[in-house]
C-alpha cells in the first residue's frame, strides 16, 4: 500500500483531493512559522493532481502562499506538485501549467528579496543597538519619569540642603 492509498479512500479521491487542495492553500494564511508551511508543502504534494479542477484551485490559492515561495523545501513541493500534474495531464493546457511555474519563480524571487531586505534591516538594528543607539529618547538633564505613571517630573541635581534650592 502507497501513503497515497492511505490518506483518501479511491471512490473519491478527486473531489475530496480538490477540496483539500483548497483547504491547504487557505492555511498557508494563517499559518506563522517555516516548518508549517514545510509541513503544508508536504501535504500538498502527496495529493494526486489528476484532475484539472485540483490543479485551478492550487493556482487560485497563490495569494495565500506566494510569500512562502522563499522557502526552500516549500519551493521544492510546489515543483514535484508541477511534475506530477504534467505527468498526470491534469492541465489539459500546458501553457497554463508554464504560466503558474513562472509565477512561482517570480514570487519565490521577490520572498527571496524581502527575505534579504528584512535581513539587512534586523542587522542595521542590531548594530545600531550595539553602538548605544538604540533610537531610545534620550533623557533630559535633571528630569527623571516616574515608575507607575510614565509622568516627567523635574528631579534636581543639587542637594536638598543647597542654598540654590
Amino acid at each position: 500500500m502507497s501513503a497515497d492509498s492511505l490518506c483518501l479512500p479511491a471512490p473519491a479521491q478527486k473531489r475530496e483531493a480538490e477540496s483539500i487542495v483548497e483547504k491547504l492553500c487557505q492555511r498557508f494564511a494563517s499559518a506563522p512559522e517555516p516548518r508549517q508551511w514545510r509541513d503544508i508543502a508536504f501535504c500538498l504534494a502527496l495529493l494526486p493532481f489528476n484532475s484539472e479542477v485540483a490543479v485551478k484551485k492550487l493556482v487560485e490559492g497563490l495569494p495565500f502562499y506566494q510569500d512562502k515561495l522563499h522557502e526552500e523545501t516549500v519551493f521544492k513541493r510546489f515543483q514535484e506538485i508541477l511534475t506530477k500534474a504534467r505527468g498526470n495531464k491534469a492541465a489539459k493546457n500546458e501553457q497554463d501549467l508554464k504560466e503558474f511555474e513562472d509565477a512561482l519563480e517570480e514570487k519565490r524571487a521577490k520572498g527571496t528579496e524581502d527575505q534579504e531586505m528584512q535581513r539587512k534591516v534586523l542587522k542595521g538594528r542590531k548594530r545600531a543597538a550595539a553602538r548605544g543607539g538604540g533610537g531610545g529618547a534620550k533623557a533630559e538633564k535633571g528630569v527623571a519619569t516616574t515608575r507607575r505613571s510614565g509622568r516627567r517630573r523635574r528631579e534636581s541635581t543639587t542637594p536638598p540642603s543647597s542654598p540654590e534650592r
